[in-house]
């Protein structure tokens, strides 16, 4: 195998490591392009579900995770940005799909990110920081996001805390979820390689 690709390295021109350089490009990109299409189709599920949106919006994170622990974080990027774009073309402004574009899509490059190269209390304060726009977020689903005009200051600051619990909780499973992904499906990835 490697002296046929080194036979048409040479018949072409090229090198084996440029080679080598172009396959694993495509390979990046293809796995992207899944893991988009794949976030792309439990969004639409969720739109169709009566319950559970913000659940299928979540779910459908652990591809730019995948995409981001296989691939690097900027074709996770990709990945949450190409499959917003489709979720709103495809469906349109739903609960689950604001909530993956505004949240859910981009949280999984930030904390990879945060937790690999910052320390300590740092790479909590970074992911708080993540998670503030998105409990302002969901507060402005639920009606809350204008405590001032409604009334219910005290409800919305609860509710604002219970969100942000409910994160830490959130973060904590999600870490499972990447060291088991890590650990099982991203080895067996990396053999057949």
């Amino acid at each position: 195998m490697k002296r046929n690709r080194r036979v048409r390295a040479a018949k072409s021109g090229g090198s084996v490591s440029h080679e080598r350089e172009v396959y694993g490009g495509t390979r990046k990109l293809t796995f992207s392009a899944v893991c988009a299409a794949g976030a792309v189709v439990l969004l639409v599920i969720g739109g169709v579900s009566p319950t559970g949106q913000p659940g299928f919006a979540a779910a459908a994170s652990l591809f730019v995770c995948a995409a981001a622990i296989e691939c690097g974080y900027g074709f996770a990027l990709l990945v949450w940005l190409a499959s917003s774009a489709l979720a709103f073309a495809v469906h349109g402004v739903m609960p689950q799909v604001l909530l993956f574009a505004g949240f859910f899509g981009y949280y999984p490059a930030v904390k990879l990110a945060a937790e690999s190269k910052l320390r300590g209390a740092a790479v909590w304060l970074a992911k708080l920081a993540c998670a503030v726009p998105g409990v302002a977020l969901l507060l402005y689903l639920i009606g809350l996001s204008h405590p001032e005009r409604t009334g219910n200051r005290v409800t919305a600051t609860l509710i604002a805390a219970g969100l942000l619990a409910a994160f830490v909780i959130f973060d904590l499973g999600y870490g499972k979820l990447i060291m088991f992904y890590r650990a099982r499906i991203s080895r067996a990835f990396r053999r057949r390689k």
